[in-house]
């Protein structure tokens, strides 16, 4: 759901699953992460999400199609079970605060200058269950190397 989704217009404001399945396939880079923090905020403390119509969080049979190809890398900041938290006190929600940690480097990493993209998920995954009951995932294709994607 964009940010500017109209929960009762789907059809013409939501993205479908396929038509994101598409964009992504045609990106042609060897290496893409795509990270997927995508419900809204429904205040501090509150899940995220517009209406209870709208089931949270995405299938594992998407996420597999999302990470199909070279390289290709999901996180997502719950499973598709759960919902994803905005706590009271943070600017960002709560999976998005620990992706930000870890892109400015304050995370455990192999020590050479960069951040890679299991010392993100680690990060993420390490921090989140400990304040909601909400648990990132991760999936990946044709994953060859930990690819840096910042400098620490």
């Amino acid at each position: 759901l964009p940010y500017n989704c109209d929960p009762s217009d789907l059809p013409h404001t939501a993205i479908r699953g396929d038509e994101m399945t598409a964009m992504l396939r045609e990106i042609g880079a060897g290496r893409l992460l795509v990270l997927f923090d995508s419900c809204h905020s429904g205040g501090a403390g509150d899940p995220k999400g517009l209406v209870p119509q709208i089931k949270q969080g995405l299938s594992d049979e998407y996420y597999q199609a999302l990470a199909q190809g070279k390289g290709r890398v999901v996180i997502a900041s719950s499973r598709p079970d759960e919902i994803s938290w905005a706590l009271q006190g943070m600017n960002n929600s709560l999976f998005t605060h620990y992706l930000l940690e870890a892109l400015h480097g304050r995370c455990k990493m192999m020590g050479d200058g960069y951040v890679r993209v299991f010392d993100v998920f680690r990060h993420v995954a390490d921090n989140v269950p400990t304040k909601a009951d909400q648990h990132p995932i991760f999936k990946a294709a044709a994953m060859e190397e930990d690819f840096p994607i910042a400098l620490a």
